[in-house]
């Protein structure tokens, strides 16, 4: 009958619901617990500190009191000084309190902004095509353009200045195929080249120089490219 076969049918619905939620609840419960990054007070470093926390704690169901001591046990020097003295406010206001002078001191978007830029334009030259040297260059310029996308940045990235300011960091001989390759985008897609064109370049020596490691150097060290 209609009636029965719909009954049914909500009987199966309810059971499949019910057995997906209690696979869900066995699967968290057999997966590791997860590491809470710590904050110093590095503005670089906010927005995944924001990000890890509110998954971690900030989202779940628990008292102010509990979330405030999990930030204040997972900050340290300027960040842990700054808020140390929210315990005394009652349990809520202490949290969103804590949450405000992190946000206010730590995680201005302009802030966070120049220190990414800060370090994908001044750290130190690299002399010689070394793999490491040019992975690490690879990993801050990616950090820095997930961090400036996500806060609508990305004029500066893309400007002229940025570009052969990141280039100038590159041995000669690689800011010449980098210059080329500009040559070739200009001439081929009729436009300018971007900061991640530039990136992706980096990344495509930073592989050949890490192969050639591989081939030369089987025990280690750096190679040039």
């Amino acid at each position: 009958e209609p009636g029965h076969q719909a009954s049914h049918q909500h009987s199966m619905t309810n059971g499949q619901n019910d057995a997906s939620l209690a696979a869900t609840i066995a699967s968290q419960l057999t997966l590791p617990r997860p590491e809470l990054m710590m904050f110093s007070g590095d503005p670089s470093e906010f927005l995944a500190f924001e990000a890890n926390f509110m998954t971690h704690v900030g989202s779940q169901a628990i008292a102010p009191r509990f979330k405030l001591g999990y930030l204040l046990q997972h900050c340290t020097g300027p960040a842990k000084e700054a808020i140390k003295d929210c315990v005394v406010l009652p349990e809520e206001k202490g949290y969103n309190e804590a949450q405000k002078i992190l946000k206010e001191q730590f995680g201005q978007s302009h802030v966070i902004a120049k220190c990414h830029l800060d370090s994908v334009l001044n750290g130190p030259p690299i002399h010689i095509a070394n793999s490491v040297e040019l992975a690490a260059l690879s990993r801050i310029m990616h950090s820095c353009s997930i961090a400036l996308s996500e806060m609508k940045y990305t004029v500066n990235l893309d400007s002229q200045e940025t570009l052969v300011k990141i280039a100038s960091r590159l041995p000669k001989p690689m800011r010449i195929q980098w210059v080329e390759k500009a040559a070739r985008i200009h001439r081929e897609r009729q436009r300018q080249p971007t900061y991640c064109d530039l990136e992706d370049f980096i990344s495509e020596r930073a592989e050949v120089a890490n192969g050639l490691r591989q081939e030369t150097n089987p025990q280690g060290g750096a190679a040039t490219a």
